[in-house]
């Protein structure tokens, strides 16, 4: 002779969604009286996707209860199996708001609301609860917060205690490091002593997926290309936050870090050896923002401060260097003395656009300056 769930949902809420199935029922009276209260208001609030143009987003749907003259209250078509906030009001009395409800699978619900009068701060009943984990043991240590009142309770071995508290419904989060903040609508009658018990999960809280989307600036282009030539390269890239950069106090001390460089001083750096007789190459060609340095690292601090490079791209061998950057096999007779050409036997040919200056390897420094 018991109707079944879907049967009192049809009786007090019609047809319901096949999407939004739940029902919500309960009373809102006063905390001490137990009367109805003229102008109480109950709002049931979640979050759905919706389609707009092909492209999902986050919305706030709302149901709004019916307050019958007793005090007892309905809320119709809510989804199930997803926690519900809730914002209970009347004149004169505090607010009950937070995320409190939750409609099971079966598709009702029952929350009973106690309002405080909006002049109490304290009373002679108190909270005397628990909280441990999934797996039933205490948590060591944590925080019970009811923000309503202004109220922050120590947990210790798992349990925590609130004194002098108000009669009423009161809506308290239970705080440990770690874990998802747990939330319930607590009760307690005047004089009484209330014993809730909160549970947190086992395992630590994972923090929701975030999509940046903005403009990329000139950095981030940069960057980009840095960690491209990275990938492809045979040469040492210092990126922001490498312990080298952080630490450096000149530019040029970050060749210290460099594979296959000679760091012999600010302005002096050899790159490997090359030649038959194994003497290291003194000619490093040195790239500040893409624009060739023609006396290398003596005075590169002046044009990049190490509190302004963005990144350092090394290649001690040309051999391996970005494409852009490799000299031309060719000669170039018109170089005049020391170009290009003008040594057939030598085997350092020119590069960029100094050709009386035959590097050997190469160095990218770039600046987080705008140009």
């Amino acid at each position: 002779a018991i109707p079944s769930s879907q049967a009192v949902r049809t009786l007090r809420c019609g047809s319901s969604s096949p999407f939004a199935p739940g029902m919500l029922v309960g009373f809102v009276r006063d905390a001490h009286t137990r009367a109805a209260i003229a102008g109480t208001t109950a709002t049931v609030r979640w979050r759905a996707f919706a389609l707009d143009s092909a492209n999902f987003r986050i919305v706030e749907e709302h149901a709004t209860a019916r307050v019958d003259e007793d005090g007892a209250f309905v809320a119709c078509r809510l989804p199930v199996d997803v926690p519900l906030d809730i914002d209970v009001t009347a004149p004169g009395h505090r607010i009950v708001t937070g995320p409190i409800v939750y409609v099971p699978a079966s598709g009702i619900a029952q929350l009973d609301v106690l309002l405080a009068d909006s002049g109490e701060a304290s009373g002679a009943s108190m909270i005397r609860g628990r909280v441990l984990r999934e797996s039933g043991k205490a948590v060591s240590s944590g925080r019970v917060v009811i923000p309503a009142l202004g109220r922050d309770i120590a947990v210790q071995d798992g349990e925590f205690a609130a004194t002098r508290m108000p009669a009423g419904t009161w809506v308290a989060e239970a705080r440990v490091i770690g874990v998802e903040p747990q939330t319930m609508a607590i009760t307690v009658a005047d004089s009484a002593i209330a014993t809730p018990m909160f549970t947190v999960s086992d395992h630590a809280q994972r923090m929701d997926a975030v999509t940046v989307v903005g403009k990329p600036d000139r950095d981030l282009w940069v960057l980009n290309d840095v960690l491209r030539r990275s990938r492809i390269g045979m040469g040492t890239t210092f990126l922001p936050g490498h312990p080298a950069l952080r630490s450096a106090t000149f530019t040029s001390d970050v060749m210290r870090e460099a594979r296959g460089f000679l760091y012999q001083g600010p302005n002096k750096v050899l790159a490997r050896p090359t030649g038959r007789f194994g003497a290291r190459c003194s000619d490093v060609a040195v790239y500040v923002n893409d624009v060739r340095q023609p006396d290398g690292f003596d005075g590169v601090d002046l044009v990049a401060p190490i509190g302004e490079v963005l990144a350092i791209e090394t290649w001690p061998t040309l051999d391996f260097a970005p494409i852009q950057y490799r000299p031309s096999n060719l000669g170039n007779p018109s170089a005049g003395p020391g170009g290009a050409g003008s040594n057939p036997n030598s085997t350092i040919p020119a590069i960029g656009p100094y050709p009386f200056s035959r590097a050997c390897a190469l160095v990218l420094i770039w600046t987080r300056r705008h140009f």
